[in-house]
């Protein structure tokens, strides 16, 4: 891998505040297995500074389904459970974001975002927030309507010729030791956080690379 020294003078960013996240859930197909069971968020601005996180774990819309039909099923009931339906999850993500100043209000009117979710991989975003959405029977929320895909711009800032395929490859190719446990959504968030702000020491350049009804954005067009 080629890493870069620090730069001394980081490449300008095309947005204030990104947006780490890392779904849990959802990676089965088999019916009441593919939803969205925990929602974690981290704020980081442009210099790499952590501001806040957001963490919120998601009731199954399927579980709610069955209890219509099985008021008894003590294990869909679970009165001691935090977790909360996927729609009120995204009603207090937008919330916290407008609280955090974040330009969510102004998406509706087209005013370009100050923020971009972060995200390893396409999966989260392109595939799993749109099957959740349909799922709670509401539309995609409009902070969802691009995203970045970490993996994507690490293979092209480091010029990786062997492509890291995943978090856990960056990790490595980074030399940054793995906190918490895989496959749990905000340890997985913060490490993927940690990538992030390497890169942005490192200086490179954090762009979109997904948008919902447009094919991948390419980081290096022919000229």
């Amino acid at each position: 891998l080629s890493v870069p020294e620090a730069s001394s003078t980081p490449s300008p960013q095309e947005f204030e505040y990104f947006l780490v996240m890392d779904l849990e859930g959802g990676a089965n197909d088999r019916p009441l297995e593919d939803e969205v069971l925990e929602l974690p968020v981290i704020l980081i601005d442009q210099g790499g500074k952590e501001l806040a996180r957001f963490h919120r774990f998601i009731r199954p819309a399927s579980w709610d389904k069955g209890l219509a039909a099985e008021p008894k099923d003590s294990a869909k009931l679970n009165s001691f459970s935090n977790a909360i339906p996927f729609t009120k999850a995204v009603l207090e993500l937008e919330d916290w974001m407008k609280a955090q100043g974040l330009g969510v209000e102004g998406l509706a009117s087209g005013k370009t975002p100050n923020f971009a979710f972060v995200t390893c991989g396409n999966w989260d975003i392109k595939t799993l927030i749109p099957k959740q959405c349909r799922r709670s029977k509401i539309e995609l929320p409009r902070i969802w309507g691009e995203w970045t895909n970490l993996k994507q711009v690490f293979n092209f800032f480091y010029s990786e010729k062997r492509q890291v395929s995943g978090m856990k490859g960056m990790l490595q190719a980074l030399k940054i030791k793995q906190i918490g446990q895989h496959h749990l959504g905000m340890d997985d968030t913060a490490n993927i956080a940690r990538i992030l702000q390497r890169m942005l020491k490192d200086g490179a350049a954090i762009k979109v690379t997904g948008r919902h009804g447009a094919p991948e954005q390419n980081l290096n067009p022919e000229p």
